[in-house]
């Protein structure tokens, strides 16, 4: 008996003396700052809104918010991050103001409570209006709320016409609201650089990736 734990000390000796301590790997177990993609998305906004400013006209409005994240939502934020990337794996285009309850199947039937648990909507589009938006609610309050949004296209049309609409889309009126040649450059980029962000998250949103620069009219 004392023979056999003798033989396992030296063993368990031989095992330990193997071991290279210095070179050693410690497992990384700092968790993954997913709030950056919210952080950066935050600061294209408001360059965005520094671009565009403000309009008298109602038509030509946007809706832009950027709500500051809090560190301490960062877990649930790379839930979500997880979940959208699964959708996208199962064909999700991402291309309307669906709300999903994270960790739950949608049932399309019944109304979505945002009131419990985690909710969220993510977002990106460009045709007849424009929107790009990452929600999440907790418990029925906003923890990240992150919002560029117009119900239509009009609101372009200072940048990217400069030629007034018609009917027949034959019109050579000069549109008098056109921003110029550099602020439709200014926003194009970000417009590019939105959309690109978006793709890290879901790369089926490389779709409404245009260059209304080349397009404008």
């Amino acid at each position: 008996m004392w023979f056999d734990i003798l033989k396992d000390s030296k063993q368990v000796s031989r095992t330990m003396g193997s071991i290279d301590w210095e070179n050693e790997e410690i497992p990384d177990t700092q968790e993954e700052d997913c709030l950056q993609w919210v952080k950066d998305f935050n600061g294209l906004i408001e360059q965005f809104k520094k671009t565009v400013g403000s309009s008298d006209n109602a038509e030509h409005a946007w809706y832009l918010t950027s709500l500051s994240p809090s560190q301490e939502h960062n877990e649930i934020v790379c839930k979500v991050f997880s979940e959208i990337k699964e959708l996208g794996s199962k064909g999700w285009d991402f291309n309307e103001d669906n709300w999903h309850k994270l960790g739950e199947e949608r049932d399309w039937n019944a109304r979505l409570d945002t009131s419990k648990g985690v909710s969220f909507c993510f977002m990106y589009y460009d045709g007849d209006g424009y929107q790009a938006i990452l929600e999440i609610v907790k418990d029925g309050k906003p923890i990240i709320d992150s919002v560029i949004n117009s119900h239509s296209s009009d609101p372009f049309d200072d940048y990217f016409r400069t030629i007034m609409r018609s009917y027949d889309g034959k019109g050579t009126e000069p549109n008098p609201d056109y921003k110029g040649d550099k602020k439709s450059k200014e926003i194009n980029k970000l417009i590019i650089q939105i959309n690109e962000h978006f793709q890290k998250i879901a790369p089926s949103v490389k779709f409404y990736r245009y260059d209304r620069w080349k397009d404008r009219k």
